[in-house]
């Protein structure tokens, strides 16, 4: 999801939970369904905008940012676990004995650490490959 379609959402989301929020009993939690598409949303966005947008508990935001799964197109299709994903490096311009230690993490906790004898590396593409932007 493109970040002005998340955006979007978002919006939608937020303006969801203030019509919950106005019509709600007191001491009734927030149903399940609006607490699913916030933590999707917060896997896309980030789980502290969500949270300040949304005005929710961050912490229980991000355990379940880290549990959500993206919709399914067919739900007759058995989930299936992420699949890894392969970055592909460019070949070294000139041999090096030097060593680089590269470690990445994103907004919802998920790391990547590489480390690389001898290799050149484009920490920004690898960077902007694994948090989704490219």
């Amino acid at each position: 999801m493109a970040n002005s379609q998340a955006d979007a959402a978002l919006a939608v989301l937020a303006r969801r939970f203030a019509q919950w929020r106005s019509t709600r009993v007191r001491g009734e939690r927030i149903p399940t369904s609006l607490w699913s598409e916030a933590a999707v949303l917060a896997r896309e966005l980030g789980v502290c905008r969500v949270a300040q947008v949304l005005r929710l508990d961050y912490y229980k935001l991000k355990r379940l940012a880290a549990e959500a799964r993206p919709p399914r197109s067919n739900a007759s299709q058995e989930p299936s676990s992420p699949s890894p994903h392969f970055i592909e490096l460019p070949p070294p311009s000139a041999p090096s004995r030097q060593q680089v230690v590269v470690e990445l993490e994103n907004a919802i906790g998920d790391k990547l650490r590489i480390q690389v004898s001898g290799q050149t590396l484009d920490v920004e593409s690898l960077a902007a490959k694994f948090w989704g932007r490219e």
